[in-house]
């Protein structure tokens, strides 16, 4: 406690006197872990910053970053000509990368449905084309030979009797051939017994496979895409090539950093170079990596898997996943109920088709279940190695960061590949002209050759030719101030001007 109890010891030597001042904190204050210096080259001229989170330097072990090493990025790298790219000052210098702007009448019928309600059950009956004693026939035989179209199932479930209805259709069975058709479909569906039941179980039992291909190829997007994210090479060196820049860039709270949150890839190519806001970080990078490790160019091909991937909501497939364990479920309940009560029409094959339906779809649920574990394993492996958490980033989210990446990847690579074909066709196009000039350069020579030793005004009219062309200035203006400079000397031999117009092509 303060105040009381035997005097400190003394400080150890060399750190003063007794009562001298107290040695300062340990950097990072009490309690607080220091990050490790990393050995960053130092910018001479501020530069603009990199828009990223920091991982903490204690939860980088285990993680993609601790194998990342960007200090042996910087040996490699043209820092100058980075700082005149990304400097946070200097203006655009015009000669670099220049900016380009890319009845019969009839029996009165008896309806005690919903008027709205009826017409819409016979608009279903019609588009069935089956009777009325057809379609309840099909219902017994559960649809053994698929006369009911799947995209017609939920309309079926949705038009069965409520006890109301039956209710009241039983207070006039007494008038059933006067019935309208959907009152009639009502009356007979209601004398099957669990016809609820009935029906969910047949609607489950046509869809269920088809819902089992429809969840595999997404869980397969899945566990290829969590497993090409994390072991490929270019990946992880292109990260090396973003975390040293960064690092070069940042200052302060955003500097020295180990690793850094993935959404940061998607913000790579928001940083605009201060000599071209049409180049971006993106830009250099790739152009740096094309020039030090062009096979890292060949990353969108290695984990192009990851564009299926971003569409996948591991979260949905679960509940998918449920709601078929569920309708197993509820299938296994009924199927005991039809055992306990069998039917007397001899036309029902519920409890067969349901038992052999039943005896498939557990084996294909538990293959299933199994793949849904790797999904969920390997996303989960995927995303720690990248120093993020897994319970707070969705399949899709996590996949459609490396799927924005891959196409801002992909614009940049194809937009440096236009910029080359376009200075390689300015460079043809200097060259051609460059070429015509000395064609016609020679060419007015020749002439000039053979002039032979002319007067003082002809040999005087060839020499300003050959050095108009050298300036540039053959055109007609240029050449009718040639002749009233030769006039001024002497009278033009008229076929000499001849000549001349031959020559140049006036």
């Amino acid at each position: 406690m303060i105040g009381s109890g035997a005097p400190p010891p003394p400080p150890p030597p060399g750190l003063g006197p007794p009562g001298g001042p107290p040695a300062p904190p340990p950097p990072g204050g009490f309690g607080i872990p220091v990050s490790r210096q990393k050995n960053i080259p130092k910018a001479s001229n501020p530069l603009k910053s990199l828009n990223w989170s920091k991982i903490p330097e204690n939860k980088i072990s285990g993680t993609i970053w601790s194998e990342v090493n960007d200090e042996r990025v910087f040996k490699v790298l043209d820092l100058a000509d980075f700082e005149k790219q990304f400097s946070a000052f200097q203006k655009p210098d015009e000669d670099f990368l220049p900016e380009r702007k890319f009845a019969t009448t009839k029996s009165k019928e008896l309806s005690l449905i919903d008027g709205r309600r009826s017409q819409n059950c016979i608009i279903l009956l019609s588009k069935l084309k089956l009777t009325n004693e057809e379609l309840l026939q099909v219902i017994l035989k559960m649809d053994v030979d698929n006369q009911i179209p799947n995209d017609l199932l939920d309309e079926i479930l949705k038009f069965t009797p409520t006890p109301e209805e039956i209710s009241l259709l039983q207070d006039h069975k007494s008038e059933y051939m006067q019935m309208a058709r959907a009152d009639q479909y009502f009356f007979d569906l209601a004398q099957m017994g669990h016809y609820d039941e009935r029906l969910a179980c047949l609607v489950f039992k046509k869809r269920f496979f088809e819902r089992v291909r429809e969840i595999t190829p997404n869980l397969d997007h899945v566990i290829e895409s969590a497993k090409r994210v994390r072991f490929s090479r270019k990946l992880q060196k292109f990260l090396e090539y973003v975390l040293a820049f960064g690092n070069y860039m940042n200052k302060g709270a955003r500097g020295n950093a180990f690793g850094f949150k993935l959404e940061g890839l998607t913000k790579v190519v928001d940083t605009k170079s201060s000599l071209d806001k049409t180049v971006t970080l993106l830009h250099y990078i790739i152009d740096v990596c094309g020039k030090k490790s062009p096979e890292i160019l060949d990353l969108p091909n290695e984990i192009a898997c990851v564009k299926k991937a971003a569409k996948v909501h591991l979260t949905e497939l679960e509940k998918e996943m449920n709601s078929l364990r569920g309708g197993i479920k509820q299938a296994e309940k009924e199927l005991e109920y039809q055992k306990k009560n069998p039917s007397k029409n001899s036309q029902d094959r519920f409890v067969k088709e349901i038992s052999s339906f039943l005896d498939n779809a557990h084996q294909e649920f538990n293959e299933l279940e199994e793949k849904m574990k790797e999904a969920q394993e390997k996303y989960k492996k995927a995303v720690k190695h990248f120093g993020e958490d897994p319970a707070k980033l969705t399949s899709d989210t996590f996949f459609s960061i490396f799927d924005s990446f891959l196409q801002n990847v992909e614009e940049v690579q194809a937009d440096l590949l236009r910029r080359k074909q376009r200075a390689e066709d300015d460079a043809k196009q200097l060259e051609k002209q460059a070429q015509s000039s000395r064609s016609k350069a020679a060419s007015v020579a020749t002439l000039a050759g053979k002039g032979g030793k002319g007067d003082h005004n002809k040999s005087g009219e060839f020499d300003d030719l050959i050095s108009a062309l050298q300036s540039g200035d053959v055109f007609l203006d240029d050449l009718n101030k040639m002749k009233r400079t030769a006039k001024r000397k002497g009278q033009l031999n008229p076929s000499t001007v001849h000549l001349q117009r031959e020559s140049l092509g006036i």
